[in-house]
């Protein structure tokens, strides 16, 4: 099932934010371009989730099924 929403902004700085249509409870992760999970966490319909702790690079977020490639720039 494809999730309607938007994953902004993209490359980011210090963080992005989620925008789901009618989701609840959903479960996102977010992985490294080694496949390593960096980080899970839960939220309903919106999150902005601060990404200061990591470097400089291409991560992948996976909402569900749908994967979304997030370039992180200093």
């Amino acid at each position: 099932e494809m999730l309607k929403g938007k994953v902004y902004p993209n490359p980011l700085k210090d963080e992005f934010t989620i925008e789901l249509e009618g989701a609840e409870n959903t479960n996102a992760t977010l992985l490294n371009n080694l496949g390593q999970e960096i980080a899970s966490f839960n939220f309903q319909s919106a999150i902005t989730y601060s990404t200061s702790f990591l470097s400089s690079g291409t991560y992948f977020l996976k909402i569900g099924n749908s994967v979304t490639k997030l370039v992180k720039l200093n």
